[in-house]
């Protein structure tokens, strides 16, 4: 069985859900060697930007809850699957954290890694969060949520372990930022804006090292909080 540290994360179905989590992907990668996998949705946008990312994407039977109650029969028949699918592949291999990154799809990996005592974070970008957030934010057991506001936090229980950390961006969104600036100004611009954009990078919501670090990963010595 592979000694490399293996991250899962959670959730899907809308590039909201999955990008920020790539972030984190990235910081992990460099980090050091890592595997990762991303239990998501059925819908193609998972599999196509997960596939460009090289992140192994692992679809669910879990659905949306239904607004007709007559329909929550079958959501909870496939939520129950989801979870113990979760749970088997767990079994075999354990992850050395669950990250849940909102959305429907979010649910079952997070449910099955609190059940099975596997160190669980939410990445929570939104002001508001969503209802998978908010209602896996109020279980017992989950190390850490990282948000990017700080209104965010009354949204949870007020022992909720929340941190606001900013939100991760993607290495190739900020390229192409810099690329967009440096098109908008002459020599002199391109220069000021690059110091804007250093500052901005240290200052507001680009910290993936930071965000990291405050997650606990420290590469030799696991989770830690």
């Amino acid at each position: 069985m592979s000694t490399t540290p293996w991250f899962v994360f959670a959730g899907g179905g809308t590039g909201g859900h999955l990008y920020p989590a790539l972030a984190v992907v990235e910081a992990l990668r460099a980090a050091g060697a890592v595997d990762v996998s991303f239990f998501c949705t059925q819908r193609p946008i998972d599999r196509e930007i997960l596939g460009k990312a090289d992140v192994e994407a692992v679809p669910q039977v879990v659905i949306p809850v239904p607004a007709r109650p007559w329909l929550w029969p079958g959501f909870y028949l496939k939520w129950r699957q989801s979870v113990r699918a979760c749970m088997d592949r767990f079994r075999q291999r354990r992850p050395m954290a669950v990250v849940g990154a909102g959305g429907y799809a979010s649910g079952p990996p997070v449910s099955a890694a609190l059940t099975m005592g596997i160190p669980t974070f939410l990445l929570n970008p939104d002001a508001v969060p969503g209802k998978a957030n908010r209602h896996m934010g109020r279980k017992k057991g989950v190390t850490g949520i990282f948000a990017q506001w700080e209104v965010t936090r009354q949204y949870f229980p007020a022992d909720a372990p929340v941190r606001v950390t900013g939100c991760p961006v993607r290495g190739a969104f900020r390229q192409r930022v810099e690329e967009m600036r440096g098109q908008a100004g002459g020599e002199t611009g391109r220069q000021g804006d690059k110091e804007k954009s250093a500052a901005a990078e240290d200052a507001a919501c680009c910290r993936l090292g930071r965000f990291w670090s405050r997650l606990g990963w420290r590469r030799g010595g696991g989770l830690c909080w």
